[in-house]
Order: structure tokens, then sequence, then C-alpha cells
């Protein structure tokens, strides 16, 4: 079964320099080969990131509030 599809990133295999169906309609449409053991050592190297599409955490600082006591707004 060929199935290559243009959202992927990298295809991953045995050997890069194999004639099979796969592989040129991979390297056709762009996407990377990457033999198994540069995969591994990639993997290694990876952080954990953040989903696509939710919302990051934003530091907002709280807003400040007028000081109590200052007789500002009393009414006698």
């Amino acid at each position: 079964m060929v199935l290559v599809r243009v959202k992927m990133h990298v295809v991953v295999t045995k050997d890069p320099g194999a004639g099979s169906a796969k592989l040129h309609r991979a390297a056709h449409e762009g996407v990377p080969l990457v033999d198994e053991p540069t995969c591994l050592r990639q993997l290694e190297d990876a952080r954990p990131g953040q989903a696509k599409g939710t919302a990051r955490r934003v530091s907002v600082p709280a807003p400040s509030l007028p000081a109590q006591g200052s007789g500002a707004g009393r009414h006698a």
C-alpha cells in the first residue's frame, strides 16, 4: 500500500535508498526521508510542546486596588 499524504512531516524507513513506491512518492511530495537511527536520536532530544490550537497561559498581573482608609469617596 502506498500512502503518503501532503500533511506528513517525515517518513521513517530502514533504508532511505530503497526504491519503494512509498519512498519515491514521499520524495516527490517533498516529505523528508529519515533512517531509523536518525529518528531515534531526534526523539531522544525531543522536548514536550503544546498542541496546536490550545490556549497558552499568560501571566497577567492582578489589578491594583485603591488604598483603603484614604478617606477618598467617604460620606460623613
